[in-house]
């Protein structure tokens, strides 16, 4: 059992018979040293240390074809890899560790580790100087601007949702059973009741006193797919005088990107996606240049 050391006594980390949910102010490792000034210290006491650890490795490839016959183009991807202890809340404002001594235990990936990232995107107008009259009026001074951008899944946290472990943390993670599939493999939608992602079956409560056996960040939620497009018209009113129409479609597949979930394994909706981002969002503008 791990154990820390106050002084020359040592004091259990984490759950015995006599540990109850209700009692882990009292042992801590400063009540159980004085336990007249020592009360009243949380095991969820702010900790702030510099013994944390991230490393990042990424690499970009582009391709481009700049701005001439009307046309250009850009594609980029990005693969990466980034591990970390916690991921950095911003202010300090409780713990980030499963076991406050051992920050290796939650090593695993960043909270935004994606490791593949692809987008292209592309600009073609219409100038035919041969087409006059109105077959130039009809087929001139178009332009449509697509953007695609997809993205592997971000890291998904599942926690045991129960202090098993008696540290007053609550930060405990399931068991994983071997041999039995992470994913469900339904076809998710965005609304209804088929929201099933993660299959409880493949996890088991971690036993009281324990931690269980599941890193940080161990699953991902599916990957991103996006497309966007503007589609715009300039009609030459009088020399410098132009109007513009201007049509742009956000998600216009409407593809569900899910980004939020039920990841406490104590939860009856455990698994569920929960979230998604916008969906299909079109918008008209128009605007005169002088």
């Amino acid at each position: 059992m791990p154990q820390i050391v106050v002084g020359s006594a040592l004091y259990p980390l984490i759950g015995n018979p006599c540990s109850s949910t209700g009692n882990p102010n009292a042992r801590t490792p400063l009540t159980l040293r004085n336990s007249a000034n020592g009360q009243g210290y949380s095991p969820t006491m702010t900790l702030i240390t510099d013994g944390g650890t991230t490393s990042y490795h990424g690499l970009i490839t582009a391709v481009q074809h700049r701005m001439s016959n009307n046309f250009s183009f850009l594609a980029n991807y990005t693969w990466s890899k980034c591990l970390a202890v916690a991921d950095n809340p911003g202010d300090v404002a409780g713990p980030a560790f499963e076991h406050t001594l051992n920050p290796r235990l939650d090593r695993g990936p960043c909270g935004f580790d994606v490791r593949h990232i692809f987008n292209t995107t592309m600009v073609a107008s219409s100038h035919f100087s041969s087409l006059q009259g109105w077959k130039g009026a009809i087929v001139n001074n178009w332009q449509a601007a697509p953007l695609i951008r997809i993205l592997s899944g971000l890291p998904l946290n599942i926690t045991s949702g129960i202090d098993n472990s008696r540290t007053g943390i609550g930060l405990d993670r399931p068991d994983q059973l071997s041999g039995v599939p992470v994913y469900t493999g339904n076809k998710i939608q965005r609304t209804g009741a088929n929201l099933g992602y993660i299959s409880k079956t493949a996890f088991a409560q971690n036993q009281v006193g324990s931690y269980g056996n599941l890193g940080r960040n161990a699953f991902r939620f599916p990957s991103f797919y996006n497309i966007d497009l503007s589609v715009s018209r300039t009609f030459p009113i009088h020399e410098q005088l132009k109007f513009q129409l201007r049509m742009e479609g956000f998600n216009i597949l409407n593809h569900p990107n899910f980004n939020a979930a039920t990841t406490a394994f104590n939860s009856a909706t455990f698994g569920n996606m929960t979230g998604a981002a916008d969906p299909r969002i079109f918008q008209l503008a128009g605007k005169f240049n002088f």
